[in-house]
């Protein structure tokens, strides 16, 4: 039996309000390599690498589930809102699983710019 392709619908989220960045000013050079510091840190760590584990392995299910449009689990078939649903919570373990490495791009950035202020050097 082969299942009858539905259209794509594209759901659109309107925010009242924007989202905003985290501020990366940190009061000194010192601060910014002691955050750097953790952040690497953390990368290493055995309860992140646990965790980077567990958030792939339901990104993956929930791209199989997307490409299915099919809960294997419950026997359901997804509506096109609901496998939007699937694809907004993968994009969501996406991001988090890059954090660490978007906050040091962030912060050596704003190192580099901070020492690129002088226009005299």
């Amino acid at each position: 039996m082969s299942k009858k392709k539905k259209p794509l619908k594209t759901v659109i989220i309107e925010r009242e309000e924007p989202i905003k960045e985290f501020d990366f000013s940190f009061k000194d050079e010192e601060e910014n390599a002691k955050v750097i510091a953790i952040l690497k840190d953390l990368q290493t760590h055995a309860g992140w690498r646990f965790m980077q584990e567990a958030f792939q392995k339901n990104i993956d299910y929930l791209s199989e589930q997307i490409l299915e449009k099919y809960d294997a689990v419950s026997g359901k078939e997804y509506s096109e809102e609901e496998v939007d649903e699937l694809r907004i919570k993968r994009r969501y373990l996406k991001e988090i699983l890059e954090k660490p490495n978007y906050f040091i791009k962030e912060l050596e950035r704003k190192t580099e710019q901070e020492e690129d202020l002088d226009p005299y050097v």
